[in-house]
């Protein structure tokens, strides 16, 4: 299976003061297409920024992204925005939602910036809603819609423009845990049912179970790829901290 996701080398320093924090040290990662891959490791490990440098949100100090074999670290601002919205989905663990919008309005947003009519971006922002289960929730707005709910519609609205990847930092970092375990089913048949690579960072290792895959950072550092059959040890390494 080819690789849709290619980091190569990838280094990432931010300046504080006279002082050097190396967010990640030389990281290279793999991601075939239609995959689902967990990033997990302990707070300060490199996760976020390695799924920010992967989606074209933070530029790497040094090393190549690939995405789908175009390398994203090239691009000037402008043609990265575009690659963006053309192919990649975000899910946040704050929801991001504009509040005085309906849940349709929020999803519609990404089409209405792609210039769709009205009519098409309703349309297609209904049949997201649909996926996630909440078109019956499509005219309420953020505050009338729970925790679990509000993430859904992030998700529609990540998927809405049919993108090859969705990239999600801690998704169920503020729902309970039946919520988390609807997300996570729901990013299993995005997953099987419609081909979309799916990266997430997550501290909790009951989601990995969902994986296919999981990376473990420390220190900046892959440390170990382990398939699904070794999340025994995976979690006996976090534990001891090896």
């Amino acid at each position: 299976m080819s690789s849709i996701i290619n980091v190569v080398n990838v280094t990432k320093v931010y300046k504080m003061g006279e002082a050097e924090v190396w967010a990640l040290k030389g990281v290279s990662l793999e991601v075939a297409d239609r995959e689902f891959i967990a990033i997990v490791g302990p707070s300060g490990s490199g996760k976020s920024t390695l799924l920010y440098v992967i989606g074209g949100l933070i530029r790497p100090t040094s090393g190549k992204v690939y995405i789908n074999g175009v390398d994203i670290t090239t691009m000037n601002d402008d043609k990265l925005s575009e690659f963006r919205h053309e192919n990649i989905g975000f899910v946040f663990q704050m929801y991001h939602l504009i509040p005085r919008m309906t849940a349709l309005k929020n999803v519609m947003l990404p089409l209405k910036l792609r210039g769709l009519s009205g009519r098409e971006a309703r349309r297609r922002a209904l049949e997201a809603l649909k996926l996630v289960g909440l078109e019956h929730r499509a005219n309420h707005r953020p505050t009338q819609l729970s925790g679990g709910e509000q993430q859904r519609v992030a998700i529609a609205r990540a998927i809405v423009t049919e993108p090859k990847i969705i990239l999600a930092d801690e998704p169920t970092g503020n729902v309970d845990r039946k919520s988390a375990l609807q997300i996570m089913d729901l990013f299993t048949r995005l997953n099987r049912e419609l081909g979309v690579t799916i990266v997430m960072v997550t501290h909790n290792l009951e989601l990995v179970r969902y994986c296919r895959k999981a990376a473990r950072l420390l220190d900046g550092r892959i440390v170990r790829i382990y398939t699904s059959s070794e999340y025994r040890k995976l979690a006996e390494d976090m534990t001891r901290g090896v």
